[in-house]
């Protein structure tokens, strides 16, 4: 896994996530990054022979695409870069959730900006496309060549 390259990816996410009109869609959750940095490796693979961008080695887990060692890298690497997080109770588990927010400095944005033009392109819609409604991106990310070829 490649963490400078998912650290960037992961504030390239969010500062696209905070261009959004409605304040609501601004934060996002672990499974949205996930997702997203997901797409990203999608994208990447199918112009660089199957190689990701992070290389993450995806794992199909439930219905779709999952890494444990990103899920447990997603916290660190925000709160390093300065990213407000907001817990609040979960419906679904026992711990609290948490979603991610914020403003960045110029360093954050410069480490956002040396991603592949492609990825910043792929990403940028598809945050623009779904933000942060889960089952909307995960029926997409569910419905990828990939995922349709995975089994559970």
């Amino acid at each position: 896994m490649n963490k400078k390259r998912i650290d960037a990816l992961l504030v390239y996410i969010l500062l696209e996530a905070q261009k959004s009109d409605d304040f609501k869609e601004r934060s996002l959750g672990p499974i949205h990054f996930i997702k997203y940095v997901y797409l990203a490796d999608l994208a990447y693979a199918e112009t660089h022979n199957g190689e990701t961008f992070t290389g993450i080695q995806w794992q199909f887990y439930y219905y779709g695409p999952w890494d444990v060692e990103l899920w447990k890298y997603i916290e660190p690497s925000l709160a390093s870069s300065g990213v407000q997080a907001t817990r609040f109770p979960s419906d679904y588990e026992s711990t609290d959730a948490i979603r991610w927010s914020g403003t960045f400095d110029n360093t954050l944005k410069s480490i956002a900006a040396n991603l592949f033009i492609e990825l910043q392109g792929v990403l940028s819609k598809a945050i623009r496309c779904f933000s942060n409604y889960t089952p909307e991106l995960l029926n997409y990310v569910y419905n990828t060549p990939p995922m349709l070829k995975a089994a559970p």
